[in-house]
């Protein structure tokens, strides 16, 4: 079986080809002790795939109105997780 190519598909791949909701995003971000975070991203409806398409933190930054630290910690803490599904 070959690595996924894209952040997109890796997502989809350690979630058993399933999207993950709002509250699973969530719920992510609770687990990893961002829970500031979580509120932030399951007040504006952000599912899997939504944070999937985010692609810097100046992103995050003027969409979400997240911090430039919030935003650097959301990019850094999905690299690590669909790093260890890889």
């Amino acid at each position: 079986m070959t690595a996924p190519a894209t952040l997109q598909e890796a997502w989809l791949a350690a979630r058993d080809g399933r999207s993950w909701i709002v509250e699973e995003v969530g719920s992510f971000f609770n687990s990893m002790d961002a829970c500031g975070i979580a509120a932030v991203l399951q007040a504006n409806s952000v599912n899997g795939s939504d944070l999937l398409l985010f692609q810097s933190a100046e992103q995050l930054v003027e969409d979400l109105r997240l911090t430039p630290f919030a935003a650097r910690k959301v990019l850094a803490l999905r690299t690590t997780f669909l790093d260890q599904g890889a």
